[in-house]
């Protein structure tokens, strides 16, 4: 199977297409920062939950041994407890977006109206400060 075909195609849909801000998406780089991406607008574009799943999902099966990606996938579709672990489809983890946007839009998100993002009142080490600049 051609996972590159496959992902080619679900980015193009998505960098041809107008999303409503009324729609939950997800940026991605469609170029991975662990493989040289960066931040410019030509290299993130707005998925839905369930194509960002797959996008990453298909990446793991492009590159096999790019430990990066196989660790992004892994944050994406396990919660790990302690000793427990959860894995999720993609059709579960579009419902979970889902339902964490509407849980934290508008009146709702603990931060609404907090020009800070709810960090005002957190010291930062000089190591993460220096991130910053």
């Amino acid at each position: 199977m051609n996972y590159s075909i496959i992902h080619d195609r679900i980015i193009d849909n998505a960098r041809n297409r107008a999303i409503s801000k009324q729609v939950y998406s997800e940026k991605h780089h469609v170029l991975p920062k662990c493989m040289g991406g960066g931040n410019d607008k030509t290299n993130i574009v707005a998925l839905f939950p369930k194509e960002h799943y797959i996008i990453h999902h298909l990446l793991t099966k492009m590159y096999p041994n790019n430990r990066k990606l196989l660790f992004a996938f892994t944050m994406l579709v396990m919660k790990t407890d302690k000793h427990d672990r959860n894995y999720i489809t993609a059709r579960m983890y579009e419902k979970c977006s889902e339902l964490k946007r509407q849980l934290f839009e508008g009146e709702s998100n603990p931060n609404f109206g907090n020009k800070t993002g709810g960090f005002s009142n957190r010291k930062h080490t000089p190591k993460l400060l220096r991130k910053f600049v």
